[in-house]
C-alpha cells in the first residue's frame, strides 16, 4: 500500500470538520477525513492523535466476510456539479456507483467487495481491507 495515501488521508482529516475514526481489532485505525471515504492505516504510519475526533460504529463493518465481490466497469456517468461516478457491478443485475475521485485515490492493485451500503476496498496481493467507499445513490427516472 502507499504510504502516500496515509499521509493525504491524515493531512485532509487536520483541516476537516468531518472527520472520524474506528479502531480496528488488529490495531490498525479506520480514519475518514470526508465522511465518504476512510483508509485502513497502520499503528505505525499513523502521525495524528486521533481521540480528538469522532468515534465511528463498528457497525460499519458488519457483515464484512458476507459481503459479495464487486466488478469495477468503464460505464461512468456525470452529474452535478461536474462529479464523474463509476459502476461496480455485483454478480446479479444490481450496481452501485461510487465517486471517480474515490476509485483513483486508491489506485490501482485493488479490488472490491460489497453491497449498496458500502464498498469495502482490498489489496489485491494481500487481501487485507485498506479502505472503504459509500455509494451514491441514484434517482431512478
Amino acid at each position: 500500500m502507499n504510504n502516500n495515501i496515509f499521509i493525504k488521508c491524515q493531512q485532509q482529516a487536520l483541516t476537516s470538520d468531518h472527520a472520524g475514526v474506528l479502531k480496528l481489532d488488529d490495531g490498525r485505525v479506520l480514519l475518514t477525513a470526508d465522511g465518504f471515504t476512510a483508509v485502513v492505516i497502520p499503528q505505525k504510519y499513523l502521525m495524528l492523535d486521533v481521540s480528538r475526533f469522532v468515534c465511528l460504529s463498528k457497525t460499519v463493518l458488519d457483515g464484512i466476510d458476507k459481503v459479495p465481490e464487486l466488478k469495477l466497469t468503464c460505464d461512468c456517468k456525470y452529474t452535478t456539479p461536474n462529479k464523474i461516478i463509476r459502476r461496480l457491478k455485483l454478480d446479479s443485475d444490481k450496481s452501485v456507483y461510487v465517486n471517480d475521485k474515490y476509485i483513483k485515490f486508491f489506485g490501482t492493485g485493488v479490488s472490491y467487495k460489497g453491497d449498496e451500503w458500502r464498498v469495502f476496498v482490498y489489496e489485491k496481493s494481500t487481501d487485507e481491507l485498506i479502505g472503504l467507499i459509500l455509494p451514491i445513490r441514484l434517482k431512478e427516472d
